[in-house]
C-alpha cells in the first residue's frame, strides 16, 4: 500500500517498513540497479518504487537478484 494512500489510523497494530529501513548499511540489489541504469523519478516515486518492487519479489518468493529485479 503506499503510505500517500493509507491514512495513518489504519497504519495502528500493523508493521511498517519504509525505504531506509530496507538496508541501513547499504543499498540493497533494488536500489542498486535503479542507480546504475539511471531509472530515478522524482524524491517520492523513485522510494515507492523501490518498496513496492521488494515487496512483489518478497510476496512472488523470487530471488531478489538481477533476474529477480527484471522479473519484478
Amino acid at each position: 500500500m503506499t503510505s500517500c494512500l493509507m491514512p495513518i489510523g489504519e497504519l495502528h497494530g500493523k508493521h511498517l517498513v519504509t525505504v531506509e529501513g530496507l538496508n541501513q548499511d547499504h543499498l540493497t540489489p533494488i536500489q542498486q540497479a535503479i542507480v546504475d541504469e539511471g531509472g530515478t523519478q522524482c524524491g517520492f516515486c523513485t522510494p515507492g518504487i523501490v518498496v513496492s518492487m521488494t515487496a512483489y519479489l518478497m510476496k512472488s518468493g523470487a530471488t531478489v537478484n538481477d533476474e529477480g529485479i527484471k522479473y519484478a
